[in-house]
C-alpha cells in the first residue's frame, strides 16, 4: 500500500475515534468516512512553483480572485492607502491581459468576489472616502467577460461592508461574516440574482457562528464551511459548516492550524485546505494545511515557497492551486505561485 494511503487511513481513523470519544460539536463518523471513500492521493503541496515573480498588474492584497471560463481573474485592492479598479486576466499564469483598466464599480477592496451563473460578482468592499476616510459598500456588480460591468443593486438589504467571505452554493451566492469599521458581522445573506438578498435565520442562537472578518469560505462536501478570521483584537481558528446556509455547526473550536485572518481555504482533490494568512501576536504565515473533515487538520508544509502573506487570492485552475498577490506588512506582492 502507498505510504500516502497509509497516512490517509490513520488520519481518518484518528478522525473517527476522536469523533466518536467528544462530546463537543463536529462532522459524524458517518460523514468522515464518506470523504475517505472519495479521496484521491494527497497532492504534493509542499513544493510551490513560481509563474511570474512580477505580473503585469501592480503588487496589491484585498484583491478578488477567481476561476472564470477557462481563465484566472483578478480585480481591484489596494497597495497602501491607494485602491485599485482594474481587471486583470489570464489564460496560462504567465501572460496577463488588462479586461479593463477602469472598472464603473470603483476603486475598492476586500470585496466579495465570486464565479456563480456564468458571471463574475463584486460585492461590497471598501475605499478611501473623498475626506480621506473609509467608505463600506453594499452594492452588487456582475460581468459576463470581466469587460462590461452592470450594477444589479446600488444598495443591496445588508448592510454595508467589507472583509466578508462568499461562495457559491446550492445555485445561490452565499455571503458570511463583515465588518464595517466597527460592528463584526455573524449574518449569512444569500441571493440567486444578485439583487434580492435574503437572510438566513437560524430558529436558535447556537447555530450561528460568532461574529468575523477576514474569514475565509468554501464549498466541499454538499457543505459551506468557514474558518479563521478575526473579531477585535484577537483572530480565530475555528471552523464552521452549514449543509442548507440556514443552520452552521462547529466542526472545531480550536483547529491545529494557529489563529488566523487573511488567509485563504479552497476545495480541491477532496480536501479542504487552508493556506496562509497572519496574527498580530505571531505574524504572518507560508503554511498550507488539509483536511477531510474540518476537525482534523494536516500540515503539508510551515513554510511554502511562496512566503509569508496575507490577503492574497487564492484560485483552483488547471489541475492545481494558484495563489496571487498578497501583503507582507508594508509589503505588497504582484507575483503567482502554483501547489498541486
Amino acid at each position: 500500500m502507498k505510504k500516502n494511503n497509509v497516512l490517509i487511513i490513520l488520519a481518518v481513523a484518528a478522525a473517527i475515534a476522536v469523533s466518536a470519544c467528544s462530546k463537543t460539536a463536529g462532522p459524524s463518523g458517518a460523514d468522515i468516512a464518506q470523504a475517505a471513500i472519495v479521496l484521491s492521493p494527497t497532492p504534493d503541496m509542499k513544493k510551490w512553483e513560481i509563474g511570474e515573480r512580477y505580473t503585469d498588474f501592480a503588487a496589491r492584497a484585498g484583491a478578488g480572485t477567481t476561476e472564470f471560463k477557462g481563465r484566472i481573474f483578478i480585480c481591484g485592492g489596494r497597495q497602501g492607502r491607494k485602491f485599485f479598479d482594474d481587471v486583470w486576466a489570464t489564460s496560462d499564469c504567465v501572460y496577463w491581459v488588462t479586461a479593463t483598466a477602469k472598472a464603473p464599480f470603483g476603486p475598492r477592496s476586500d470585496f466579495g468576489f465570486v464565479n456563480y451563473g456564468g458571471k463574475m460578482w463584486v460585492i461590497g468592499g471598501t475605499a478611501t472616502a473623498p475626506d480621506g476616510g473609509i467608505n463600506y459598500f453594499n452594492d452588487v456588480w456582475s460581468s459576463p467577460d470581466g469587460v462590461s460591468w452592470t450594477v444589479e443593486t446600488v444598495s443591496a438589504a445588508f448592510p454595508k461592508m467589507a472583509y466578508m467571505a462568499v461562495s457559491a452554493f446550492k445555485n445561490e451566492i452565499y455571503m458570511t461574516g463583515g465588518w464595517d469599521g466597527r460592528n463584526y458581522y455573524d449574518d449569512t445573506w444569500h441571493s440567486k440574482d444578485g439583487v434580492k438578498w435574503m437572510q438566513s435565520k437560524p430558529d436558535s442562537p447556537d447555530k450561528i457562528f460568532p461574529g468575523r472578518r477576514s474569514h475565509a469560505s468554501s464549498v466541499y462536501s454538499d457543505r459551506l464551511w468557514i474558518s479563521g478570521g478575526a473579531v477585535q483584537d484577537r483572530e480565530l481558528n475555528d471552523v464552521w459548516y452549514s449543509s442548507n446556509g440556514v443552520d452552521w455547526k462547529s466542526a472545531t473550536p480550536s483547529a491545529a492550524f494557529s489563529p488566523r485572518a487573511g488567509h485563504s481555504m479552497v476545495t480541491f482533490k477532496d480536501r479542504l485546505w487552508v493556506i496562509g494568512g497572519g496574527d498580530k501576536k505571531t505574524g504572518l504565515y507560508a503554511d498550507v494545511w488539509w483536511s477531510v473533515n474540518g476537525y482534523n487538520w494536516v500540515s503539508v508544509t510551515a513554510s511554502a515557497g511562496f512566503g509569508k502573506r496575507a490577503y492574497m487570492g487564492c484560485a483552483v485552475f488547471d489541475g492545481a492551486v494558484w495563489l496571487v498577490s498578497g501583503q507582507n506588512g508594508a509589503k505588497y506582492a504582484g507575483d503567482i505561485w502554483s501547489g498541486r
